[in-house]
């Protein structure tokens, strides 16, 4: 059961800060903007949604063994998320909720709950990583863009100047095509975003994909469907008050 959550956990990375059905396409968009300008579009897109409810299935491939969840996420920003993470036949196996700067992640099935900095030594991932996924924070990377009529290429770098995260947007809809994490300059995930449609004003993938070269994990994620800036109360989000430990 332990290796089965860990791998169904690392669904966690899938989704991107982008909140992502068939409606009519977008209008045209504006030609001729400049590398850092089409980056700025892709970023200003990104800020519109403000809230999401999302459903999703994903596939987890490890070393050749499948698993399968069905995933619910909610979005509440600028400070707040919940992922739950449900086996095919109906039980939670992951609940994770994030609040301010308080994190928890309960395994039901285990009986386990873990709160903010001990998530990262139960967990293939940190809350910094998650935060970074769901609510669009940068972790202080200075991003510049370069590239043509085809493809615009993002280089995020560190404060020590080596390149912490990179993505390719197709120039012509500003829509993100990949984009890869590195630690100490080796790719650790690589997301790939496809069937992207229009949603309330914004384009949203459909189809993501996820490597993890060094874990030999590949994750194939189909989104149902998403609400776009709905009401979301704060109690959807069960975030209990962090104890004066954690202070």
């Amino acid at each position: 059961m332990r290796h089965r959550l860990r791998s169904v956990v690392l669904v966690c990375g899938a989704l991107m800060a982008a909140c992502r059905t068939r409606v009519p396409a977008p209008v045209a968009l504006e030609t001729g903007l400049t590398p850092n300008a089409v980056y700025t579009a892709v970023r200003r897109q990104e800020a519109q949604v403000r809230a999401l409810r999302s459903r999703f299935t994903a596939r987890v491939n490890r070393a050749g063994e499948v698993r399968r969840a069905d995933g619910v996420l909610l979005v509440k920003k600028p400070d707040r998320f919940r992922l739950r993470l449900l086996l095919p036949f109906g039980p939670t196996v992951f609940d994770y909720t994030s609040w301010d700067d308080h994190d928890r992640m309960q395994l039901p099935l285990e009986g386990k709950q873990f709160s903010d900095a001990e998530i990262a030594d139960h967990a293939p991932f940190s809350p910094a990583d998650l935060r970074s996924v769901f609510l669009g924070t940068d972790g202080g990377l200075q991003c510049s863009a370069q590239g043509g009529a085809v493809e615009t290429t993002v280089e995020c770098r560190d404060r020590e100047g080596a390149v912490a995260r990179l993505l390719r947007v197709q120039t012509a809809t500003r829509r993100v095509g990949q984009e890869v994490h590195f630690v100490a300059g080796q790719p650790e995930l690589i997301m790939q975003f496809d069937d992207y449609r229009h949603v309330e004003s914004v384009d949203l993938p459909f189809q993501i994909s996820l490597t993890y070269p060094q874990k030999n994990v590949r994750l194939d994620i189909t989104v149902q469907g998403y609400e776009v800036n709905p009401a979301l109360a704060d109690e959807l989000f069960d975030a209990p008050q962090p104890s004066s430990s954690r202070s």
